[in-house]
C-alpha cells in the first residue's frame, strides 16, 4: 500500500473490533499511526497488541456513550 497515510496520527473509534479494526489496519499499512478507542480493555489490549506489528498503536478505553467518557478521550489526545 503507498504511503497514503505516511506522518498522520488518526484516531479510530471502534477501532478494537470489526470495521475500525480493519480501517486501522489499512490506515498502519499506508504508513500512519493510529489511536484506537474502544470500550473494552481487554480487546483494545488485544487490538493493540496485533496491530503493533505493523506499526504505532495507542489505545484509550473509554464509553463514549457517556459525557464522562468523551471528556475522557478529550483529555487524553
Amino acid at each position: 500500500m503507498s504511503a497514503l497515510f505516511a506522518g498522520k496520527k488518526l484516531l479510530v473509534v471502534g477501532g478494537t473490533s470489526g470495521m475500525g479494526f480493519e480501517t486501522a489496519k489499512l490506515i498502519l499499512q499506508g504508513g500512519g499511526s493510529v489511536v484506537l478507542v474502544g470500550n473494552r480493555a481487554d480487546k483494545a489490549e488485544q487490538a493493540r497488541q496485533t496491530l503493533a506489528t505493523l506499526g504505532d498503536v495507542a489505545v484509550i478505553v473509554a464509553d463514549l456513550m457517556s459525557e464522562a467518557g468523551a471528556q475522557q478521550v478529550m483529555a487524553r489526545l
